[in-house]
Order: C-alpha cells, then sequence, then structure tokens
C-alpha cells in the first residue's frame, strides 16, 4: 500500500492554504479518518480537519456496447493542517 501527495494545479492552490490531498493506490482500503488522525498525530503533525472523498467509477467501453468496465479511482483525503505544518512526500513513506 503506497501513499501519495496529490500534486496538481487545484492540490497545489489548496496547498497554499495548508490543505493538502493525499491517496492510496490500495483497492480494498478499509481506513477511516480516525486512522489516518492518528497515524498523522504519530508523525508529529496535527490535522483540524480531514475529509475524505470517494470519486465515481468510470465506464469505458471494452468491444462492443455490450462488454462496459468500471475503472478503479482512489479515495482521496483533503488534510487541513496548521500554518507551520505540511505535508511531504518523505512523511507519507511509513504511513
Amino acid at each position: 500500500m503506497s501513499w501519495t501527495l496529490i500534486q496538481t494545479e487545484k492540490s497545489y492552490n489548496m496547498q497554499q492554504a495548508n490543505v493538502f490531498a493525499i491517496s492510496c493506490d490500495d483497492k480494498n482500503l478499509s481506513t477511516n479518518k480516525i486512522e489516518i488522525y492518528k497515524k498523522l498525530v504519530k508523525k508529529g503533525l496535527k490535522p483540524t480537519k480531514i475529509t475524505s472523498v470517494t470519486p465515481y467509477r468510470k465506464l469505458k467501453k471494452r468491444g462492443s456496447k455490450r462488454n462496459l468496465v468500471t475503472i478503479f479511482r482512489p479515495k482521496k483525503w483533503y488534510i487541513a493542517l496548521p500554518q507551520s505544518q505540511a505535508i511531504t512526500d518523505e512523511t507519507l513513506q511509513d504511513f
């Protein structure tokens, strides 16, 4: 299970307000907000708010119109931190 810091234009603008977006590529992930909060506290961070987002599944056509396949899209967490703290890729390595 590898956690990544999402690096897009939208997430970069959110990082200016100290809100960081992370995701995990594991399909069978059952982590909730409380577990993420505890992991961040162990890393020395004090999150003020954690929001989880489950994106809708995309449908892709494979072959004819009858063959529709759902594409996996990972769950995202938006984590708000105080001004003096930040999440980096090194923070998420042993997450």
